[in-house]
């Protein structure tokens, strides 16, 4: 096992001899009033991470993505790793950012499509996401979501509390 720190490739050695490396990333798409959907250029490899960011704003109920709310065409499986709190902009307008992942995907068969299904409808419950996917190698295939922190709801900078305790984990 090697030291952690960065590859002379610029991804992140985790100290297990393996790199943590971003392999390819979607454009940020923002849309409004449906149900998302982005499609990879390429097909992610098996057993790479598919994270999925976005900050979403809703006309009436601040916009709400429950665990299970992010699918895709090839039947992984993403953990809700991160509900921001709600950024109240007028008593019934509300955003909130969110983290999916997807750990140690199974083999694509065909495009690969990943979609946002957050409650309410979107025809009655006006709706705006800003979006996009990071397929990442190099993860822990399981429990990639090592220690979850805490952040204070101060507009623009997030951090977490804590560090993680095991090599090729998130926190």
């Amino acid at each position: 096992a090697s030291e952690t720190g960065t590859t002379t490739d610029g991804s992140v050695d985790a100290g297990m001899g393996v790199a943590i490396s971003i392999v390819q990333v979607t454009t940020t798409q923002t849309i409004a009033n449906v149900d998302p959907s982005i499609t990879f250029n390429t097909a992610p490899k098996a057993g790479n991470a598919i994270i999925v960011a976005m900050t979403c704003f809703s006309d009436i109920d601040n916009c709400t993505v429950p665990p299970g709310g992010v699918t895709d065409n090839q039947n992984n499986t993403y953990l809700r790793v991160v509900e921001g709190d709600t950024i109240i902009s007028q008593p019934t307008h509300g955003a909130r950012g969110y983290i999916f992942i997807a750990e140690s995907i199974g083999a694509a068969n065909g495009n690969f499509t990943v979609t946002v299904n957050p409650n309410g409808n979107p025809m009655m419950n006006y709706q705006t996401f800003a979006w996009g996917l990071i397929e990442v190698a190099g993860l822990a295939t399981t429990s990639t979501v090592d220690r979850i922190g805490a952040t204070t709801n101060t507009c623009c900078n997030t951090s977490t509390s804590v560090a993680t305790s095991q090599p090729t984990t998130l926190a």
